[in-house]
């Protein structure tokens, strides 16, 4: 039997041993006494029988192999008889002869005849028998058993321990009755898993029409999941609280002495019956995982068992049981997967923190270095904590409270610098928050980090004041396009999973782009909906705030905090404006915006596909040249029209779509008043009016070193001045910013009569934003309702750019190619106004790199297009994981939250050069001091550059009886040196040691401090 094992034998050893220590010596005896009987019960009684499976089984099916027709026709018989009579006539025709006792008994008999003789046969088995340990029900039984295992040794330990000592003071009579209430479980236990199970299961089989199913066995471990996880949280939790009594331990020990009698022997009963064929090999592969997983795990768990409490060991030993402790991971977990696990308690915001720079500093920073978040918020673990202890008190702010995001380097956040990527700002510090990070810390959300982007956000995959992100699915491809992707390091940050969610803008394509390429959802809206006030501008008419997520359900979270109305319009540009009066935003925003995933698909619904962006055409240079579009991007958008049509949608192909074609053949400079623009407006748009949006920027930041843009150095604020530089070189001059004369700018327009010292006061502004309002009536809204469209739906990309685009002229070219170089629908989308989203789309064949279908539709009809891009999304289902970032090992521990903190004080961290080849000495240091009314000995655990810190080198010792100190000095390699191109000239967490240390004592919350090196 697999009970009578190796590792059951050395449980009884230990319960012996412990059970001698304490008086009780004879147990060790009388274990010693049972195994040795059932050894001479099994020698002595137990026949080997000899009947040739195979054989019969050979004559049943081939009659004509010897065997009579008749003889045949009765065995046939024999096989289907039931009653008791042909049962013992079958007996009789295959019993044979009784041979002597001794010669029955003998231990070792010569093998039956067949095709594989002696060591043939035996090579054939030691071959083939392995494959067993991989079978699903092989593989349940025995992790089942060694789990029971497990759970045994926690249960003895926590026993040993507790129940000797204050305050239950238990005499050796007093544990050994602790057994009765494990009995009489583990007698219900063995009846449920056999006579109810065998009635059950014939039950089932006659629901079944007659057909007995060896799964039907498994739903009868459903309830004993549930009542084992019962019991080992009321032994837990009532060793731990003396005053619930001893009703409580006994109760959840009855429970646990239930699971263990039925549960091992419902999956192995399972087991028997799916493989009866190879149940001797089936058994052996039961026995050995059994021993590995059981005993390994018992050894391992060891050190982390002497530190915990029973309450600790015993909720994370239920949660292992019904399976949600080990299925709880941040990697794709959505919002409400978040929420869910800090309001049960499965994980605090502390440690939400810890596991996201876990990733951080292991991907982001190390190994592929994707850069994608180069500043991580100093106060993390302080907000982090203030966020537990709010839900502690059952006080949370909302449902993102303690979840933690990121941040473009264009938003303000009170006390980060907000560089927007450039060096001339790298010691702005910000003032105040933007409004979507004052929304957000409202809420209770937590700010991770800012992440990366090219300077002033004026391009796409150029290398900034801190670099660029990379791409987490392909490293040879581009993590944006390059012409406008701004917003690389939120896209590339969302999807690898390193925060819950990010904020990232769009002038021209700079959201759009980074989702497509990363597998994430973008969302730009309509002009008002999210504000933009705090936000370093670029083009102010096409500037607006883009969520990403790796789900729309999480954007619908997301907007239902970030979506609301701002009071204070002064720094959002069409908010604030007073020259024509826009709709009011969101006049059909549901109370949730997660009540758009209920109700039907939209009834005859009728979709137009751009033909530009869904055929190849040639491959064009400019904006109102060919689209080029890859043979990848066509057969993944074959599938997506296969799916918006499974939605009842009439999918129609377009040979123009004027919104985009009619708006770039006059979008030129000197060509702009055919649009009804004033002329030459696109270069005001590219001078006056960003030089004014900056040096406002400045002043009412009012930060005291930086409060206008006299005396900045334009090398800084943009440093690509040679034009052979591939990262420039095929950009349109027409299209850049007048970077060496913004300052100028600011000084002549003030000299003017009357002084111009706002954008609104800019000459022909009225007429320009009449025009693009008046643009995307006619272009866009007039056209979808002439031919009755409900929306526009393209490919949000051609293709996507090589890596090294920024020094390959040859891949430069095709980075700066249409289709290629924006999102679809290029600078005309945001300019006039237009909102969308773009969902997951699939993953290239060819390069393994993401595209999004990008949906588009009239403006303040942003409700319906956010409804569409959930139905699509759910009807597709095209996200792909990035390959690059898998899941890292857990570091997650339950903890009782209602208890204190301890805190960390006097913390230091340095660094010292080994002179060994690039290693560094790194030392941390601190006190820990539990909370009032706590003072049982600290956790101290430490992280250096993502890598767990062995406890052994932590040295922890008490300073009194309410401060301990702790000390770790451990040798890491030195950040890498990079090549030439990725260097930067910022301080990035990418090139220093990051260090994080977690507090946590007896029944509390933990608490965090992080560092740099």
């Amino acid at each position: 039997m697999v009970q009578y094992s190796l590792a059951d034998i050395f449980f009884e050893h230990q319960r012996g041993s412990v059970m001698g220590l304490r008086g009780w010596r004879s147990i060790g005896w009388i274990g010693a006494i049972c195994c040795g009987g059932l050894l001479g019960v099994m020698l002595f009684t137990l026949e080997e029988t000899a009947f040739d499976r195979v054989a019969y089984l050979q004559r049943q099916n081939n009659p004509e192999s010897g065997e009579e027709p008749e003889k045949h026709h009765q065995s046939q018989q024999l096989e289907y008889a039931t009653d008791v009579g042909e049962l013992e006539n079958l007996g009789a025709a295959i019993r044979e002869k009784r041979k002597p006792y001794l010669q029955r008994m003998k231990p070792v008999t010569p093998a039956l005849p067949s095709k594989q003789q002696l060591f043939r046969g035996f090579i054939y088995r030691l071959r083939h028998s392995p494959r067993c340990f991989l079978y699903p029900a092989v593989l349940f039984s025995g992790l089942q058993w060694g789990a029971q295992i497990t759970f045994l040794t926690f249960y003895l330990s926590v026993e040993d321990v507790q129940y000797y000592a204050p305050p239950w003071n238990y005499s050796d009579k007093a544990v050994a009755i602790m057994g009765v209430p494990c009995l009489v479980g583990l007698l219900v236990g063995i009846i449920y898993a056999s006579v109810f199970a065998d009635y059950f299961v014939v039950w089932m089989a006659r629901k079944n029409g007659g057909i007995l199913e060896a799964e039907h066995r498994l739903w009868l471990i459903l309830p004993s999941s549930v009542i084992g996880s019962l019991g080992l949280l009321l032994f837990g939790f009532g060793t731990s609280k003396h005053s619930w009594g001893w009703g409580v331990p006994y109760f959840g020990l009855g429970c646990i002495g239930f699971t263990w009698g039925c549960a091992g022997d419902i999956s192995l009963s399972y087991m028997q019956q799916v493989y009866s064929e190879a149940i001797l090999e089936c058994m052996v592969g039961v026995a050995v995982i059994n021993n590995i997983f059981g005993c390994s795990l018992t050894f391992a768990a060891g050190p982390w068992l002497d530190k915990r409490t029973p309450i600790e060991v015993f909720s994370v030993l239920a949660e292992t049981m019904d399976g949600r402790f080990l299925e709880f991971d941040v990697v794709e977990a959505s919002l409400e997967d978040i929420q869910a696990a800090l309001t049960t308690g499965t994980v605090t915001s502390v440690q939400l923190v810890a596991e996201y720079l876990r990733r951080i500093s292991i991907y982001d920073c190390h190994g592929i270095s994707l850069n994608s978040v180069p500043i991580i918020n100093p106060s993390v673990f302080k907000e982090a904590a203030a966020s537990d202890d709010r839900r502690a008190a059952g006080t949370p702010l909302g449902p993102l409270d303690g979840i933690p995001y990121t941040a473009k380097d264009s938003f303000k956040v009170k006390g980060l610098t907000v560089a927007n990527g450039a060096a001339a700002f790298e010691d702005l510090i910000a003032s105040t928050d933007a409004y979507t990070i004052h929304a957000l810390r409202a809420a209770g959300a937590i700010l991770l980090g800012k992440t990366n982007m090219p300077p002033m956000a004026a391009g796409g995959m150029q290398r900034g004041l801190y670099g660029r992100a990379e791409s987490p699915y392909n490293a040879n491809f581009l993590a944006a396009a390059f012409a406008s992707g701004s917003s690389n390091g939120s896209a590339v940050s969302t999807t690898a999973s390193f925060a819950a969610f990010g904020l990232g803008e769009e002038t021209v394509s700079s959201g759009r782009s980074p989702a497509s390429n990363n597998a994430v959802v973008a969302y730009t809206p309509s002009r008002g909906n999210i504000s933009t006030r705090g936000n370093w501008p670029l083009y102010s008419l096409c500037d607006v705030v883009v969520p990403h997520t790796r789900s729309v359900s999480d954007l619908f979270g997301l907007l239902d905090v970030i979506a609301q109305p701002d009071s204070v319009t002064k720094g959002d540009f069409w908010r604030h404006q007073a020259l024509i009066t826009l709709p009011q935003p969101w006049q059909d925003k549901p109370s949730s915006f997660y009540n758009l995933r209920e109700g039907p698909a939209f009834p005859k619904l009728r979709v137009a596909v751009p033909d530009m962006y869904t055929t190849n055409a040639n491959m064009g240079g400019g904006d109102i040249d060919g689209v080029y579009v890859s043979d990848a991007v066509l057969d993944l958008w074959s599938r997506a029209k296969t799916d918006l049509e499974s939605l009842g949608a009439e999918v129609i192909s377009v040979s123009d779509f004027p919104a985009v074609t009619h708006y770039e053949a006059y979008a030129h400079i000197g060509s702009e008043d055919k649009l009804g623009m004033p002329k030459n407006w696109k270069q005001v748009e590219r001078a006056q009016l960003p030089a004014l949006a900056w040096h406002e920027f400045l002043q009412e930041n009012d930060d005291p070193l930086r409060k206008s843009l006299h005396g900045i150095e334009p090398q800084n604020v943009w440093p690509f001045r040679d034009k052979s530089d591939p990262q420039v070189q095929f950009f349109k001059t027409e299209n850049a910013v007048l970077w060496d004369n913004l300052s100028e700018f600011v000084t002549e327009l003030a000299a003017q009569e009357p002084p111009i010292t706002t954008q609104y006061q800019v000459p022909g502004l009225k007429q320009a934003v009449t025009a693009v309002e008046e643009l995307r009536k006619t272009l866009l809204e007039d056209w979808m309702a002439k031919h009755q469209f409900d929306f526009v739906v393209f490919p949000a990309v051609g293709d996507v750019g090589h890596a090294d685009a920024d020094v390959s002229v040859e891949h430069a070219r095709h980075a700066w190619t249409n289709g290629v170089k924006y999102s679809n629908g290029n600078q005309a989308l945001r300019h006039l106004g237009i909102p969308s989203i773009t969902v997951p789309m699939g993953v290239m064949a060819n390069k393994f790199m993401p595209v999004g279908l990008t949906i588009v539709g009239k403006a303040y009809d942003d409700v319906r297009i956010l409804r569409l891009g959930y139905l699509y999304e759910q009807a597709s289902k095209r996200r792909v994981v990035p390959p690059l970032t898998p899941q890292l090992p857990t570091t997650f521990f339950r903890v009782e939250t209602q208890h204190g903190r301890p805190h960390l004080e006097n913390m230091k961290c340095l660094s010292t050069s080994l002179g060994d080849g690039g290693n560094i000495e790194v030392a941390v240091s601190g006190t820990v001091k539990p909370a009032r009314g706590n003072a049982s000995q600290p956790f101290v655990q430490v992280h250096v550059d993502g890598e767990i810190v062995p406890e052994i080198d932590i040295q922890l010792s008490e300073e009194d009886s309410q401060v301990y100190s702790f000390i770790s000095t451990v040798a890491v390699p030195a950040p890498p040196e990079r090549p030439a191109r990725e260097e930067v000239q910022g301080k990035t967490a990418r090139d220093r040691i990051m260090i994080m240390v977690l507090a946590s004592v007896a029944y509390g919350k933990p608490t965090g401090w992080l560092g740099f090196v």
